[in-house]
């Protein structure tokens, strides 16, 4: 059994969207590609919220918007924590950096 088989056999299982959504919470865009061409998905419609999911950086920022996308709100709040705590090493370094100079 292929690994395609395999995939449109699970999308006739379940729910499209909800597979859909499971990709999207692992955070692999190929894997949400995936699902999103085999459950016959119009490209239209998840295109652009995937375009600017893919354009978010840092990568907290990106799966703290997933998160919230998905009502995941304690692990969005983690993300949002690790963002703050990124800047805040950022901040520090660059503070000190200049501080040397």
């Amino acid at each position: 059994l292929s690994a395609d088989a395999a995939l449109k056999h699970v999308i006739f299982l379940t729910d499209a969207n909800t597979l859909f959504d499971v990709a999207l919470g692992m955070y692999d865009f190929d894997l949400v590609l995936l699902v999103a061409a085999k459950s016959d998905k119009d490209p239209q419609e998840y295109m652009p919220f995937l375009r600017d999911l893919d354009a978010l950086r840092p990568d907290e920022l990106r799966y703290f918007t997933i998160d919230c996308h998905l009502k995941r709100y304690a692990s969005a709040l983690g993300h949002l924590i690790a963002l703050a705590s990124r800047e805040a090493a950022d901040t520090a370094a660059e503070t000190g950096a200049a501080a040397v100079s």
